[in-house]
């Protein structure tokens, strides 16, 4: 916890297993996710019970599918809990600055594959000269 709190920036990488997170990454979240810690909870203020503690941070998620059009505008994008889900627990902790970045059609491999990755790769490189 303590390590996880002295960080400034994050990076998180995760495949899309049936829709939504890796169940080691939801236990990992579980044990970040806690009272008085990250955020606090105050049951007499009806407006806003819960306050993030973790404030001021950046995220990086590379988020990766095996098939297609999960990302926003995409015809399953209403199946994609992966990026809504990692947005709203990771908001609701204070950690508001995320920057998506996705790949999909890693399970077609090929030319597919390959064009995947190097737009991935130039992603993560421009991101990293900004830092």
């Amino acid at each position: 916890m303590d390590e996880f709190l002295a960080a400034d920036i994050y990076v998180i990488g995760t495949p899309m297993y049936n829709f939504s997170i890796p169940s080691a990454l939801k236990a990992y979240i579980d044990q970040i996710v806690r009272i008085g810690r990250t955020f606090t909870f105050t049951p007499e203020n009806p407006t806003t019970p819960y306050q993030p503690l973790v404030l001021d941070k950046k995220m990086y998620i590379i988020a990766v599918r095996g098939g297609s059009g999960f990302g926003v505008g995409g015809e399953y994008e209403q199946m994609n809990f992966q990026t809504p889900y990692l947005a709203t627990v990771f908001g609701f902790i204070g950690i508001t600055d995320i920057t998506f970045v996705e790949m999909e059609n890693n399970e077609l491999g090929g030319e597919e594959l390959k064009e995947a990755i190097a737009n991935v790769r130039a992603e993560i490189a421009r991101l990293a000269g900004s830092l």
